[in-house]
């Protein structure tokens, strides 16, 4: 899992499937929300992509976040639906800069 891109303030994950993977369904990527701990529910996946078994990588972007620190895991699923155990944390960082400034306006007295 590698962050290959940060667009803004959100983060791709980019999974590359493990050798071999024929017995591979999809991917689940889950995160901490900023809170320091990953949940493995609904409510704390990021997203899920099914593996077509050609591509060499698969992206998952999370949606804009705030600045701070993220922790992210990605679990197999196999073809019987049974999900690995990994419980291997990636952090990332989100720094974004400032807004660009618009509609500035002088004022001299």
């Amino acid at each position: 899992m590698l962050p290959t891109a940060f667009t803004g303030n959100k983060i791709c994950i980019n999974i590359i499937p493990p050798a071999p993977r024929a017995n591979i369904l999809m991917y689940k990527v889950f995160w901490d929300k900023g809170l320091g701990t990953v949940y493995y529910t609904d409510e704390y996946k990021v997203g899920e992509v099914t593996d077509n078994q050609i591509d060499a990588s698969f992206n998952v972007w999370t949606l804009e976040l705030m600045n701070g620190s993220y922790k992210f895991v990605v679990r197999t699923v196999s073809l019987d639906g049974n999900e690995d155990q990994n419980t291997t944390e990636q952090i990332y960082a989100i720094r974004t800069f400032p807004h660009v400034i618009t509609n500035l306006a002088y004022r001299f007295e």
